[in-house]
């Protein structure tokens, strides 16, 4: 693929609005482009530079290719036009030193130049992250040191809270906290909830305190308790039938001393009375058995009975033992003596309930033939009041017989408590070294990932293909000395001038060996020459003249097989080169060639520059001198006004001609003005075209307060003066000169 024509340049540096004439010829295989400095050759570079680097372009660029296919600035970056552009912009890209060390080392090439910076950077990141990597350590050596004084001070603290005879945390350390702190963490449910500070006082008694004995359950469980009190409340209800003696009835003090006394006369057979010695009426024995029947003798029995039965029952409630509180586990202590009250508070409601039964009793053995009602709710003693002391009894019991075990769940329960009243606390700690470690981690990861980087970027940089012989060698043939001399190095080359270190390299030095790396990527596998596009702008810059010999033999040699040549230069002599090299061409070739030239002109207040065919003087003529001569004639002898505009380059070209011509002429002086007092001419006229030289032909586009562009008018004046300068001091060259422009 070939670049047809560059259709469009707007806004594009000193390219203000050039599109690409109609009679202009296209861009051929060979194509040489001259300008001097300043219009427009490096925008051109630059533009086709984008092109390559796929790099847009803001201003309105379209080129046309061979294949009539075009594309636009802000297209670049999708296109796979396969071009290289050697301009100043790969120089400074591909040819400079290392910085930071006492002999510098030159790197070539811009992928190693890219290389080299990407290895700064690398190490400038290394620097600081294994600065932050060293921090980062420190703080996590310190949060650790801090993590595991806070597990030893906790685990110290169980230990001695727990320590025993016979317990399990006589050795307990650090470890054992951590183990219980993780299962807290990983599994909740698992351990104990925090103790209030009961339980916990309840738990460290036990913890504390030694096996007791087994203590007997209470027993109150009288079995015929409910059938006492039932039978007494039928016999207070009970009443007899018999044939009462109204005097005994109401006086139950007589009655008694009556029965009595019956009683011992019967049993004795006595007729007589005991007591008075009278005998007794038949009659009186008789009412008194009827008064005193059996039944009566059977009820006063039984009351007696129970009386004696409530009493009995009395006593056994009022002697009922509990347990010393002493003998019970001192936690359960508290409980026991509650029951134990209850207890209390249950047998002395149950002995004023027998009293008032004794007390019925008594008053119905007063009162048999006379029923009395005595309310009974069917209970004497709660059993839950009494279960309740036996629970606790059982309990006591129950820890005797289980007691290792029950130690070693309080001590359990209480490392829970101690471990989880601190979880918080080594959770942070955990949480805050999990982030240091990750933070660590990651950050060690990408320095050896970075080091990795810059390892592998250190070998790749390492002089290879080109060695420094090559260079030594081709870079004699392009100078024409072997003044500069290399030596491979690490990451690049040490230069020497002769046996002394290079500290740095001129600009013709630089351009020189950065053309040699360019056309040596002409041959990189990655592109195809004979199919790509080579664009050389200004290859020549900054040379002396013997150096242009050995550029031309190279760049003619090692672009001659590419698809398409483009040569921008300022140079006239490199020019004249690259013109005899494309007029030698045979073949196919001989008539794929174009030159052309950059003209500049001033429009208003901006310059812009055009595109044109190539003089014919510059192109038939050996020197840019004819040409130039050619246009100082040309302005001198025109009756037509060129304007401001046409005459802007004017300063330039008259400078250019008056310093060639007197080169030859005054060849002692230095200076433009020296030669110029040198010779005889009239002062005012030599004084006009040294101002006029001297003011506009170095001017910049906003000029100070001298450059005044209404001078420009005094321009065919001035032009006439010049060739009036030349002829006076040199007929023949005047004569001669106007016959080869004529």
């Amino acid at each position: 693929m070939r670049i047809n024509r560059i259709l469009k340049m707007k806004n594009l540096g000193i390219f203000r609005d050039f599109s690409w004439p109609a009679g202009l010829p296209c861009l051929a295989r060979y194509n040489l482009i001259y300008g001097w400095n300043g219009t427009g050759k490096s925008t051109i570079g630059n533009m086709l530079q984008s092109l390559e680097r796929k790099r847009n372009v803001k201003a309105i660029v379209e080129i046309e290719f061979d294949d009539n296919t075009a594309i636009e600035g802000n297209a670049f970056s999708t296109s796979d036009i396969p071009i290289r552009v050697f301009n100043r912009v790969f120089v400074s890209n591909n040819v400079f030193p290392e910085d930071g060390i006492a002999a510098p080392i030159f790197i070539i090439g811009e992928e190693n130049k890219e290389k080299h910076n990407r290895i700064e950077s690398l190490t400038k990141e290394l620097e600081n992250k294994e600065k932050d990597l060293r921090m980062l350590g420190d703080e996590l050596k310190q949060i650790e040191s801090d993590f595991e004084t806070h597990c030893i001070s906790r685990a110290k603290a169980i230990k001695t809270t727990l320590t025993a005879q016979d317990s399990d945390y006589n050795n307990y350390n650090k470890s054992d906290y951590k183990e219980t702190a993780e299962k807290s963490l990983t599994s909740k449910s698992v351990l104990p909830l925090l103790l209030d500070s009961a339980e916990e006082q309840r738990l460290m008694q036990i913890h504390l305190g030694g096996i007791k004995e087994e203590i007997d359950s209470v027993d109150i469980s009288f079995s015929n308790i409910q059938k006492v009190l039932e039978d007494t409340s039928k016999i207070l209800i009970t009443t007899v039938v018999s044939s009462v003696i109204e005097s005994l009835q109401d006086d139950q003090e007589l009655s008694d001393w009556i029965k009595e006394g019956l009683s011992i006369h019967k049993k004795r057979c006595a007729d007589c009375c005991l007591f008075c010695d009278q005998t007794l009426p038949p009659k009186r024995i008789v009412k008194l058995e009827a008064h005193f029947n059996k039944e009566y003798m059977a009820l006063a029995e039984k009351v007696l009975d129970k009386i004696k039965e409530l009493q009995v029952l009395k006593l056994k409630i009022q002697n009922i033992a509990l347990p010393d509180k002493a003998r019970i586990y001192e936690d359960l202590i508290e409980d026991y003596k509650s029951a134990c009250e209850e207890i209390k508070k249950e047998t002395t409601t149950a002995i004023i309930k027998l009293d008032r039964f004794e007390n019925a009793m008594k008053n119905k053995a007063l009162s048999p033939f006379r029923a009395i009602e005595m309310e009974f709710d069917g209970t004497l003693l709660n059993d839950e009041v009494i279960n309740g002391v036996n629970r606790i009894i059982n309990e006591h019991n129950d820890r005797s017989r289980e007691y290792i075990q029950r130690k070693k769940a309080a001590r359990y329960k209480l490392e829970a408590h101690y471990v989880i009243s601190t979880i918080n606390e080594y959770q942070n700690y955990i949480k805050k070294l999990d982030e240091l470690r990750i933070a660590f981690a990651e950050l060690k990861l990408c320095i050896d990932s970075k080091k990795k980087e810059k390892e592998s970027l250190e070998k790749d940089i390492a002089p290879h293909g080109k060695t420094a012989q090559e260079l030594t060698r081709e870079l004699k043939a392009y100078l024409g000395h072997g003044e500069l001399v290399f030596f491979a190095c690490e990451t690049g080359y040490l230069i020497k001038r002769g046996n002394i270190v290079a500290d740095g390299l001129s600009d013709g030095e630089k351009t020189a060996i950065a053309l040699l790396h360019f056309l040596k990527t002409l041959k990189d596998s990655r592109f195809d020459l004979s199919n790509g596009i080579v664009v050389l702008d200004d290859p020549v810059s900054s040379l002396d003249a013997n150096a242009l010999f050995g550029a031309f033999g190279f760049i003619k040699s090692r672009t001659k097989e590419a698809k398409q040549l483009i040569v921008l230069t300022h140079n006239y002599a490199f020019y004249k080169q690259i013109r005899e090299w494309f007029g030698n061409l045979r073949g196919p070739d001989k008539k794929s060639k174009s030159i052309f030239m950059l003209e500049c002109n001033y429009s208003g207040k901006e310059r812009k520059t055009a595109i044109r065919e190539i003089d014919k003087l510059l192109k038939d003529y050996e020197t840019e001198y004819q040409y130039l001569f050619k246009y100082i004639n040309d302005i001198a002898t025109s009756s037509v006004s060129l304007g401001l505009d046409g005459y802007y380059p004017a300063p330039n070209i008259a400078r250019r001609v008056l310093e060639t011509f007197l080169a030859f002429r005054m060849p002692n002086e230095n200076t433009l003005y020296g030669k110029l007092e040198a010779i005889d001419f009239e002062e005012e006229k030599k004084s006009r075209i040294y101002r006029y030289t001297q003011t506009h032909s170095h001017r910049n586009l906003i000029g100070d307060q001298e450059d005044d562009l209404t001078i420009l008018a005094e321009t065919p004046a001035i032009m006439r003066d010049i060739l009036e300068l030349i002829k006076k001091e040199d007929l023949k060259h005047y004569d001669n000169m106007i016959k080869v422009i004529s």
